[in-house]
Parts: C-alpha cells; structure tokens; sequence
C-alpha cells in the first residue's frame, strides 16, 4: 500500500474515531500551544521580573586600619610574629652597631697614636663582622616577613575565606 494511502485511511480513521469518542477530541484541544506562543509568554514573564538591584559596596580610602595588620597577626600564630619582630630588631640593631663604629674609626683617626697600619686591621675586621652581620640579619628578615609570613597568612587568611564562600547562602551567588 502506498505511503499516501495510508496517511488517507490513517486520517479517516481519527476522524472517525473522534467522533465516536469526545475524549479523544478534547484531548486535541488540550494541546500544548506552540513554541510562538511560549516565547511571547517567556518575554512576558521576563518583562514582568525585575532586575536585582546591585549592592553598594563600601571603599575605604586613607592608610590600613589597625584591623588589617591584627587580621594578618593572628593569621600568623605566636611564634612567626615573634620570630619576624625578633629579626627585625636584631637587624636595625646591626645596622646600628654598624654606623657606631664607623664613627667610632672615624674618631681614632682624627687622633692618630702608634701604628696606623696595625688599627687598621683590626677596624676592618670589625666592620666586616658588622657588615655581615647585618646583612645575615637583613636576609633573615627578609625571608621571614616575606617567605615564611606572607605564605603562612595567605594559606590561612584564603582557608578561611573559602569556608565562609562555601558556606555563603546562594543569594551571594546570584548578582
């Protein structure tokens, strides 16, 4: 049978059968409507919403409040602070040291006594121990404030911002 055919008497038997049956008819007109009619409703729908106002955010201007550096501090725990206070000092005080001995050989030479070339090595070896000193004391500090610290804060301060961003309501989401 050809395929128009059977379309013809597939046709003719809805007709048919709805007919017969009212509730095969009303099932027709309970139809869903088509795509056009969804979209105009969507843009309706959509028109009808309004838009989530944006939150204002505060801006602070000037220098870091004392808040920031205690946030970071505890971050930090007891003995990181100690230990970068500690090199901080002992760094300035090397420094120190330093400028008072070169004032302190600059003094002697004003007043030369004895031997100059004898002092002389012995001033060196002083300042150079000084120097040293100083910059072992710089480097110490340096890797504490900005190795040790930094990395300790930044894993700690990040770990507790990504606990607050998971437990975060979904409106903190929706912007």
């Amino acid at each position: 049978m050809p395929v128009a055919a059977c379309r013809a008497t597939t046709a003719a038997c809805h007709t048919q059968s709805s007919a017969r049956n009212p509730r095969q008819e009303s099932a027709v007109l309970m139809r869903r409507p088509s795509t056009p009619t969804l979209r105009n409703r969507h843009k309706e729908a959509l028109k009808s919403l309004k838009a989530p106002q944006k939150v204002l955010e505060h801006k602070e201007k000037g220098s870091v409040k004392y808040n920031v550096y205690k946030t970071y501090r505890r971050a930090n725990g007891v003995a990181n602070v100690a230990i970068a206070l500690a090199s901080t000092v002992v760094k300035k005080v090397f420094s120190l040291m330093t400028t008072l001995w070169l004032k302190h050989w600059s003094s002697k030479n004003q007043h030369p006594s004895g031997n100059p070339q004898l002092h002389l090595g012995y001033y060196l070896a002083v300042y150079s121990l000084l120097g040293f000193f100083t910059g072992l004391a710089a480097f110490v500090n340096g890797v504490t404030l900005f190795s040790v610290w930094a990395v300790c804060s930044a894993r700690v301060l990040h770990d507790r911002m990504f606990a607050k961003v998971l437990r975060a309501p979904m409106l903190f989401f929706d912007s």
